[in-house]
Parts: C-alpha cells; structure tokens; sequence
C-alpha cells in the first residue's frame, strides 16, 4: 500500500513541476507558416520583417528546410527522398515575451504580405493541456489520500482485533493498576514497529521503480511525455513518506484502543 502511495505521489508532483514551465512555453510561442509560392524568398523577408515589428516578438527564426522535414516525416510516414520531393511551408518560430494578442488580426496582416500565411498561438492548447494535467493530478492525489484511508481502517481494525484478542490481560494490567495511556502505547508500538517494517521497503521498491521508469523514458524520444526524474523535492518525500505511515498508524491505534478501552472495566 506504502508503495502503490508513493507512485501516486511521485507521478502528482512530477506532473505539478512540469506542467508550468511546458504550458508557458506553448503559450509563449508562435507559429507562422507560409504555403510553398514562387517568390518564397521574398514572402519569407517580408513577413519576418513584419514579426520582428511586433512589440511582444523576442526572437523570430525561420526553420531550416531539416527541421521541417523532421517536423512532418512522423506524420506523413515518407523517407527523405520522397519529402524532398514536396512543397514544405516555410515556418517561423516566434518566442514571445508574453501571451500573444488577437492572432486572427495578425494573420489578416501576414496576408497581406504572403497569401495564405497561418498563424498558430498554441493558447488554447496550453489551457487544453494545463486542464488535463490538474484533472490527471487530482485523480493521482485522491488514489493516494484513497489508499491512506485504507491503511487508516486497517490498522483500526486491527488493533479492534488485538484488544478482543488480549482482553484478559488488559484486564489484569487494569487490575494491578496500569492506566488506559500505558496500554494503548503498548499497541502503539507495535503498530509503529509494523508500519516502519512495511512502510520503508514499500517507498523504497517504488522509488526505484520510479527512477527505472524514468530512466527508460529519457531514452525514448517522446518529448510529450514529462520526465520522471528524482528531485530533491521527490527524495524528500520519499524521505518522510515511511513516518508519515508510521504517524498515521500511531494516531489511528491510539484512537481505536482508547475506543476499546473505554468499553472494558
């Protein structure tokens, strides 16, 4: 349980540190492309010059004809012989200092200096993205927090069964004058010992299956996918994720064998 917890956990929080610097570069970001025409050149001088006018442009770079090519190999399933045999667009990539404005009244005015020019703000693909991922984290969370609440109502069980199991010898501890506080840190303690026992190797197992994970994507070349790497903030709690268990069972012993005891003469 420990371990399917801490998959959850580390997958929510990779997912929190990505999500922020990958939507602000989709939102950050312009694309404009201009449909192959006789006078490229003189299309591609123009509408640069018109991007770099633009207050919020930072950079402005046209895209090698490689680079394009690599673009639409995945999608068009060619070799490179038969793509060089195509009309590419010309693309530019423009890095914006903010979000970009109206696009609709940009591409009007690109237009104007190269026909059918199209212009991609990628925003609503940002706002799609950032959605999806908080509705992915969300549900990552509340597996967790639901595996928690398992654990919880195990050890309560649990230690229901060891107080009905034991009831005798409470009842003797009780009769030579032991209190409630001395026998519930018995169970105590042994919950502790328990959970530490299956607690640490289970966040362990998951952090290193987390990190061979994530190794074996960083060799795939799939940029979509967010890198599962080992932060400072994933081994901190990987750190304190075995006393957190530990902290839960504690408290939730405590409370069901105070229950159970205040039922016992």
């Amino acid at each position: 349980m420990s371990a399917m917890a801490t998959l959850m956990l580390c997958l929510g929080l990779t997912l929190d540190t990505w999500m922020g610097p990958a939507a602000a570069s989709l939102r950050d970001t312009l694309s404009v492309q201009i449909p192959a025409q006789a006078n490229r050149e003189q299309a591609e001088k123009r509408v640069a010059a018109a991007l770099e006018r633009l207050p919020e442009a930072r950079n402005v770079r046209l895209l090698s004809d490689t680079e394009v090519t690599a673009l639409v190999r995945p999608w068009l399933g060619l070799d490179d012989a038969a793509l060089n045999h195509l009309d590419l667009p010309a693309v530019f990539e423009v890095s914006l200092t903010r979000p970009a404005g109206d696009a609709s009244a940009l591409q009007r005015q690109l237009n104007t200096l190269a026909s059918g020019t199209t212009v991609d703000t990628q925003a609503e693909w940002a706002e799609k993205f950032a959605r999806l991922t908080h509705a992915v984290q969300i549900i990552l969370y509340a597996l967790a927090a639901s595996i928690v609440a398992a654990l919880t109502g195990m050890m309560v069980f649990t230690s229901r069964a060891a107080m009905k199991l034991h009831a005798g010898t409470v009842r003797m501890l009780h009769a030579i004058g032991a209190d409630d506080g001395y026998i519930a840190r018995q169970f105590q303690q042994n919950a502790l010992a328990l959970s530490l026992r299956g607690a640490v190797p289970g966040v362990c197992a998951a952090g290193l299956g987390y990190a061979a994970l994530g190794f074996y994507i960083s060799r795939l070349d799939a940029p979509a996918l967010p890198p599962l790497t080992l932060t400072f903030h994933h081994l901190a709690m990987l750190a304190a994720l075995p006393f957190a268990c530990a902290c839960v069972a504690w408290v939730a012993v405590r409370i069901a064998t105070f229950a159970q005891l205040s039922h016992l003469p």
